[in-house]
C-alpha cells in the first residue's frame, strides 16, 4: 500500500514537467530597433552667409582700365531664419555605430546691399546687392552611440542653393553707370542662379520618446563660384553698352534643431 501511494505522489509531481514538454515552445518577443528605419521631420534655426562679389569687367568689350581694387573684391554678410524639412534611412551596425542616408530642403531669404559698384574706378550713386534662397542637399551620416538612446554623429555631403546678384541704377539725375541720353529711367537688373557646393557638419541626436528623435546640428558649406552679367541691354550712349561682370562665391554656416518621427516601431 505504501508503495502504491509512493509511485501515485511521483506521478503526480512529474505531471506538470510531462506536459510542459508536450506544449510547443513560445519565441521570443522581438524588439524593433530605435535607430534602424525611415524617419522624416522638421527643423529651424539660422544661416549665416557670406557672398564675395568680385567685379571682373566693365563694358563690351571689357575695359580693363575700369577696374580698381576699390571694395574689390566686396564681402556681403548676412543671418536670416531658416525652416527646412529632413528625411531619410538609419541602419544600426556593429551594436554602437549608426549610418545613415539623408536628404533635405529649407528655405530661407535674405538680401543684402553695397553702395556703389565693387571694382569699379570711380565710386557711383548706385548700388549691389546679393539675395540668398532655399538651400538643399543630399548626405551621409556616421553616428556612433554615446548612450542606448544619444547618438553623435558626423555628416557630409552635396547641397545646393539659390543665389542672386543685383544693382540698381541711380538713373540720368545722379552719376550713376547706367546714367547717359539712352537711360531715363530708374533701372535694376539681376542675375539667378542654383549653385552647387559641398557640406560637413555634425551634432547629437537623442531618443526623447518612443519614435521621436531629438537633434541639434551644425554644417558649413562651401558652394562653387559663378559670374554674374547684368544689364546686358543697358547703353550710356554713343553705342557703347554697359554691361559689367562680376565673380561671386558663397559660403554659408547653418545651426538647427530638428524634430523627426522614426516609422515602423
Amino acid at each position: 500500500m505504501t508503495v502504491l501511494l509512493i509511485a501515485a505522489a511521483v506521478s503526480i509531481a512529474c505531471a506538470p514537467a510531462v506536459l510542459a514538454a508536450d506544449m510547443p515552445l513560445k519565441a521570443p518577443a522581438i524588439t524593433a530597433d530605435p535607430w534602424t528605419g525611415w524617419y522624416l521631420g522638421a527643423s529651424a534655426g539660422g544661416r549665416s552667409n557670406k557672398d564675395t562679389w568680385t567685379g571682373t569687367g566693365f563694358d563690351i568689350p571689357a575695359a580693363p582700365a575700369l577696374l580698381t581694387s576699390r571694395d574689390n573684391p566686396h564681402d556681403f554678410s548676412s543671418t536670416s531664419a531658416r525652416l527646412g524639412l529632413y528625411g531619410g534611412y538609419n541602419w544600426r551596425v556593429q551594436q554602437m555605430w549608426v549610418v545613415g542616408l539623408e536628404a533635405d530642403i529649407a528655405w530661407a531669404n535674405k538680401r543684402t546691399s553695397a553702395s556703389s559698384i565693387p571694382g569699379l574706378i570711380t565710386a557711383t550713386t548706385d548700388s549691389v546687392a546679393m539675395k540668398d534662397g532655399w538651400d538643399g542637399g543630399l548626405r551621409a551620416r556616421l553616428g556612433y552611440l554615446i548612450t542606448p538612446s544619444t547618438l553623435l554623429f558626423g555628416t557630409g555631403g552635396v547641397s545646393w542653393m539659390n543665389s542672386e546678384a543685383s544693382i540698381s541704377c541711380a538713373g540720368p539725375a545722379a552719376f550713376s553707370w547706367c546714367s547717359g541720353p539712352n537711360i531715363a529711367t530708374f533701372r535694376t537688373d539681376s542675375f539667378s542662379k542654383t549653385v552647387i557646393g559641398w557640406t560637413l557638419g555634425g551634432g547629437l541626436e537623442t531618443i526623447v520618446m518612443p519614435n521621436w528623435l531629438l537633434r541639434g546640428e551644425y554644417r558649413y558649406t562651401s558652394y562653387a563660384g559663378y559670374q554674374a552679367t547684368l544689364l546686358t541691354n543697358g547703353s550710356s550712349g554713343g553705342g557703347t553698352s554697359n554691361t559689367l561682370t562680376a565673380d561671386i562665391k558663397t559660403r554659408t554656416q547653418t545651426i538647427l534643431v530638428g524634430l523627426a518621427y522614426k516609422f515602423g516601431q
